[in-house]
């Protein structure tokens, strides 16, 4: 008998974490899609999209589902957000020897300014092939007539900006790779061995997928044998 109030306060204490867990993910992402987000305050990253490493070794990462564009240094080191400037659709990164950052929507590639603003406009003819050079002059080119996959990494002139087949990881400057895993992203040598990890500060973790859920399955399984117990 003593083992039926354990578990009661087992499957209470799991209910409480998973109440409380999808409450502040609620709230938050509340505040996310409104543009109540601080730009100093970081984002949970529930799935990791763009990521580029400039000259300077600046990271930027876009976590999809929040509507960020995050920064940080080699380190790991927080810099700060932009506000994705679009509500939907994915968007891409890229960058060149000069540093400056590209964006790619739709149709259309925007170089930012400083603040992640939208600074100048390039649209294409077409919605396909999303396959982009940089120009001889440094200004972004539709080119749908380049074809092949693509490795992302610093652009130089002449060469493809954005590729509908592109790595999903990206070369750093110094030949490291930068490659999602998870709710994080590896840094890689060339020869295949994690160097660093960048990731969620571990007060975010509790709150990824699938966690909360995978906790009220075992609340739910729990309860479900106290109920057979209780009538037993």
């Amino acid at each position: 008998m003593a083992r039926k109030p354990l578990m009661r306060v087992v499957a209470g204490l799991i209910w409480t974490y998973f109440l409380i867990t999808f409450l502040a993910f609620l709230t938050s992402a509340i505040v996310a899609a409104t543009g109540w987000w601080p730009s100093n305050w970081r984002v949970p990253w529930s799935r990791v999209g763009s990521i580029i490493e400039t000259r300077d070794e600046t990271i930027f990462i876009v976590v999809t589902m929040w509507g960020r564009i995050e920064r940080y240094d080699r380190s790991g080191r927080f810099l700060g957000s932009w506000e994705q400037p679009f509500d939907k659709g994915g968007v891409s990164l890229a960058t060149d020897e000069d540093g400056r950052i590209y964006l790619r929507h739709l149709k259309d590639v925007f170089r930012l300014g400083p603040r992640g603003e939208l600074a100048t406009k390039y649209t294409a003819t077409a919605n396909l092939p999303k396959t982009w050079r940089l120009s001889q002059s440094g200004d972004p080119e539709y080119a749908p007539e380049a074809a092949g996959p693509c490795v992302r990494k610093i652009v130089s002139r002449g060469e493809l900006l954005f590729c509908e087949n592109g790595t999903r990881y990206y070369v750093a400057p110094d030949g490291t790779r930068l490659q999602p895993a998870s709710h994080a992203i590896a840094r890689v040598s060339a020869s295949g061995q994690n160097l660093f990890m960048y990731q969620n500060p571990y007060y975010f973790r509790p709150l990824l997928f699938p966690l909360p859920g995978l906790l009220a399955l075992v609340a739910v399984v729990a309860m479900v044998l106290i109920r057979r117990t209780g009538q037993d």
